[in-house]
């Protein structure tokens, strides 16, 4: 963070990407599912560190900074609601449930300060490392270049508003997503929702 302020003066966004997988543990925890009673007081203790309570740290740290300039975004990656409550998965999904629980008490924190706070879940099987060699093909899987910008917002598949310019643009005749502007869909969670509503509605 030092070095950002150095180089940049601010902190806009941070971005909580860090994390550790159970293939860490063990090689095939799919096929070969890490029962809770198994799990080391070390284990546990290390997949919290990472997973949960470092980007509460971080979110800390940059707290201050972006309150002072009464703007900033926190994001934090995390998973699906299946890899939170799947047999075998006490690790990886417990911490990332702690990290997406914090995450909407920060933003519930943050308030109508400026600064928001949400959880982003990739789509997909991404073909990243934390997913182990036990996951299967990986050319079948979302290869890492799709994830870069344009960043669009999941909701509406718009850029959120205060996107650098040039990042992309919205199809002509179409306006940028403000809270509900757009219909909500059948099933599709509220605009106002803190893990999974557009990041424009925190605004």
């Amino acid at each position: 963070m030092a070095a950002a302020l150095e180089r940049f003066g601010r902190i806009d966004v941070l971005v909580n990407n860090a994390g550790i997988g159970q293939a860490s543990v063990r090689a095939d925890p799919r096929r070969n599912p890490i029962r809770f009673w198994e799990v080391t007081p070390e284990q546990w203790s290390r997949f919290l560190t990472v997973n949960a309570t470092a980007p509460i740290m971080m979110a800390r740290a940059v707290a201050p900074h972006m309150l002072r300039a009464k703007q900033g975004r926190i994001v934090t990656v995390t998973t699906s609601l299946g890899t939170m409550v799947r047999a075998g998965y006490l690790l990886y999904g417990s911490s990332k449930a702690a990290a997406e629980s914090a995450t909407a008490i920060m933003a519930a924190d943050l308030a109508g300060t400026g600064v928001t706070a949400n959880v982003l879940v990739p789509g997909g099987v991404t073909n990243t490392p934390l997913v182990g060699d036990h996951a299967g093909d990986r050319a079948k899987m979302l290869q890492p270049e799709i994830m870069v910008p344009p960043l669009l917002c999941g909701w509406c598949r718009m850029p959120p508003p205060g996107s650098p310019p040039g990042a992309s643009s919205p199809p002509t005749g179409t306006a940028r997503c403000r809270r509900s502007r757009r219909p909500r869909r059948r099933g599709h969670p509220s605009p106002g929702s803190v893990s999974r509503g557009c990041p424009s509605s925190r605004r």
